[in-house]
């Protein structure tokens, strides 16, 4: 079963539960990730959370205007990415 939340859906593209193959595991602390999102007519980069992984799959997290936004992606959309710590 796909993570769930009280997270907003978007216009972004969002792997279905069969593409997201086996069970979902959670990780300890967010991951700060880029992750390129597929929207309906363009692709785009941003800075965002993973939250939970399986072999074939990353659910990300993001605020947009204020609201908490998710996605399920493949893998290979995500790259890590060093947070700044403040100071």
């Amino acid at each position: 079963m796909r993570p769930q939340g009280a997270l907003v859906e978007t216009d972004v593209l969002s792997l279905s539960e069969d593409a997201s193959g086996a069970a979902w595991k959670r990780l300890e602390e967010p991951m700060p990730v880029w992750v390129w999102l597929q929207f309906r007519s363009f692709e785009h980069r941003i800075a965002a959370e993973a939250m939970s992984v399986t072999p074939d799959a990353v659910e990300v997290r993001w605020d947009w205007e204020g609201q908490r936004q998710r996605a399920v992606v493949w893998p290979a959309a995500v790259k890590h990415r060093v947070a700044r710590r403040a100071k």
